[in-house]
This record gives structure tokens, C-alpha cells and sequence, in this order.
């Protein structure tokens, strides 16, 4: 990884940055299996490796629905 002038990073090999949204929070045993099944599931898709990807998760406590919170 390289980041230039202007702040930018640049890849040599094909990287994928994820972004997972789940209800609640989830222990950190399932936050690993969720993450050795994401990358696979988009290594098939995208043919980036595994140790080429890079997964944040976002826990929500709050959330609403049809006018409810």
C-alpha cells in the first residue's frame, strides 16, 4: 500500500474494503466466523484474496421501523 500527495492509497494487488451493518452486537467469536465466511463468499465474487480484505463491522442498539424506534 502506498498513499500519495494528496492522501489517496494506492493497492500493487486487488484489495476490498467491506462495511457490515448488523442489529445488536455480536461476540467476538462470531465476528471471526462471519469474517472467514465474508471473505469467502467475496474472494469467489470479487477474486480478491482473503488476506486482501478488510472488514468493519457497525453495531447498532437503536434502530427503527415503520415509525417505531
Amino acid at each position: 500500500m502506498m498513499k500519495d500527495n494528496e492522501g489517496q492509497l494506492h493497492f500493487s494487488k486487488p484489495t476490498a474494503f467491506i462495511e457490515v451493518k448488523i442489529f445488536g452486537d455480536a461476540s467476538r467469536d462470531i465476528y471471526s466466523r462471519m469474517t472467514k465466511k465474508l471473505t469467502a463468499i467475496y474472494g469467489d465474487i470479487l477474486g480478491v484474496s482473503p488476506d486482501r480484505m478488510y472488514i468493519r463491522y457497525f453495531g447498532s442498539e437503536k434502530r427503527g421501523y415503520y415509525e417505531k424506534i
